[in-house]
């Protein structure tokens, strides 16, 4: 006779496996046994997808009685994902309700084609005090003001719409990730949040988002920074304090139009913009920048010599290649920029031409 080893696991495990599962597979371990009857009503992780049903009213009516079976006292995490051109609001924000009244740690809701949807305001209350990680993503969504989760210690948004001061009531935040958001009938957005560790921003204006935006990050305990924007998108950062970052990540990327311009003031006006937010940076020990940003810099050398290194603690600058895979030319004025302030400085240069780009050698004249 086969032995049933799976049975045998110890239920932690057992309930772990299944957490793995989507939950319409989850259910259908019902059949195996007598003790595997009732296991799929304590999974900790629910993973909801409306895409693994061939109709939207079978989804429906799946999940409804689901939610009647399910033993709410086991509920860690929840992730709710739907794809559906005709997906209800009403659906979505039951589960969202459900989820918080039954004190879920972690919330993901994928849901990009649900229109002007209003996250329910239970969620940013004083009240909801389990929740520890949010992701959201749906160009729909739009966070409520205020916005108050004190137990948040991550909270990712993807295309979400959002207000001035997101971070002021989220007191424990730790790791924020912010990527294609609409900054709400504003032009600046204050990121202040003391405990914060991790910052990821990717920011693209969009058609009805203010021309010019200013962002300002006042995050003392700052660790990992990364910023992607282009030349339509943000015309101002400023990191208050200068935290010692272990590693900064900047990305600027140009459109046609810019490229090819020929306004002196208006290349000048980035290349201080620029500057400015490097230096903001300048405590950290890794360095990735963009090729955009070498570029941006190579296009006013004389500018750039008469700055001094403000990198007086890097020890790792990785260059990286634009879209078309050329290796990036480094001026001598934008190189003592960068490196010459790092006792490590040549070895730096060394390392970064040999893997990312090539140094550009002064002419005679220059000498």
């Amino acid at each position: 006779m086969a032995i049933d080893r799976l049975s045998n696991l110890p239920q932690g495990i057992i309930l772990f496996i299944l957490s793995r599962l989507e939950i319409h597979d989850a259910v259908r371990t019902c059949i195996l046994s007598k003790r595997w009857s009732r296991l799929w009503t304590r999974i900790p992780c629910l993973n909801i997808n409306s895409q693994a049903f061939e109709h939207w009213d079978t989804f429906q009516f799946f999940l409804l009685r689901f939610i009647i079976r399910y033993n709410p006292c086991n509920l860690y995490t929840c992730n709710f994902v739907s794809h559906d051109d005709d997906l209800d609001y009403r659906l979505v924000r039951s589960v969202i309700d459900y989820a918080i009244k039954n004190q879920v740690a972690h919330l993901l809701v994928d849901c990009p084609n649900l229109n002007n949807f209003q996250i329910p305001p239970q969620l940013s209350t004083v009240g909801c005090r389990s929740l520890e990680g949010l992701t959201l993503r749906g160009l729909s969504f739009q966070l409520p003001e205020p916005f108050y989760l004190i137990s948040l210690v991550t909270i990712n948004l993807d295309g979400v719409t959002i207000g001035k001061d997101i971070m002021l009531g989220c007191i424990n935040l730790e790791s924020f990730m912010m990527k294609n958001c609409k900054i709400r009938d504003m032009d600046q957005i204050a990121i202040i949040a003391h405990k914060l560790v991790m910052l990821d921003i990717q920011y693209k204006r969009l058609d009805d988002s203010p021309k010019e935006m200013r962002v300002i990050i006042n995050a003392p305990k700052l660790e990992s920074l990364s910023f992607s924007f282009d030349c339509d998108s943000c015309h101002s950062v400023t990191v208050k304090g200068r935290p010692a970052l272990e590693s900064a990540s900047i990305d600027f990327y140009q459109n046609l139009t810019f490229e090819n311009t020929e306004d002196v003031t208006e290349r000048s006006k980035y290349v201080v913009f620029l500057v400015g937010f490097l230096k903001d940076v300048s405590n950290a020990k890794s360095l990735t920048l963009s090729a955009g940003i070498i570029k941006l810099l190579s296009t006013m050398p004389e500018k750039v010599k008469m700055l001094p290194s403000p990198f007086h603690n890097l020890k790792y600058l990785k260059v990286l290649k634009d879209s078309g895979n050329q290796s990036i030319i480094i001026p001598p004025e934008v190189e003592t920029f960068l490196v010459g302030g790092s006792p490590n400085g040549p070895e730096l240069l060394k390392a970064t031409m040999l893997f990312f780009v090539e140094l550009k050698q002064p002419s005679e004249s220059e000498n």
